[in-house]
């Protein structure tokens, strides 16, 4: 199971479903979201959702579910250790990112992975790179550092990874 909290317009999220649609993999796909915008990306009107959840709709329906709701609402929905990825690129400052890992964290499974969005943005308010650092002492972790930079993680015990990640890591 694959779980991204913030989607936006879903460049991320089309890619995890889309490697999923090619390799036929046995897999569920949720994004999270209000589509709404937040003070960082800023707002957005209704069309973001349309064209996202037409492209969901035509591409991937048979195992993406779009989720129109806070990342609060959504919890219950995913039971504790149900997530093998968990993909956070909501609200990126320290205080909203530390508070979404408190809740997620544990509906992520044992040896699964954890993305983080933007871990090498140190302006505008953002504070993932702080917690990222603090990660980085607790487990098995790898840094992209293209753009922005994408933290993965590995939730204890460490277990091999699958294939695709192995080869890419």
């Amino acid at each position: 199971m694959i779980v991204e909290l913030g989607t936006d317009r879903g460049e991320s999220y089309f890619t995890f479903c889309q490697t999923i649609a090619e390799g036929k993999a046995s897999a569920l796909c949720f994004a999270v979201d209000t589509w709404l915008g937040d003070s960082q990306a800023g707002s957005y009107d209704e069309s973001t959702f349309g064209l996202v959840n037409n492209h969901n709709r035509l591409h991937y329906a048979g195992f993406s579910k779009l989720l129109r709701s806070t990342f609060d609402r959504a919890l219950d929905i995913f039971a504790p250790g149900s997530i093998d990825l968990l993909h956070l690129d909501g609200l990126h400052s320290e205080e909203a990112v530390r508070y979404d890992l408190a809740n997620w964290l544990p509906k992520l499974r044992p040896g699964g992975l954890l993305l983080l969005h933007d871990v090498s943005v140190r302006t505008r308010g953002f504070g993932v790179w702080q917690l990222w650092d603090e990660l980085r002492t607790s487990n098995r972790h790898w840094t992209i550092e293209l753009g922005p930079g994408l933290g993965i993680w590995q939730k204890q015990p460490n277990e091999p990874l699958p294939a695709p990640f192995d080869r890419a890591l």
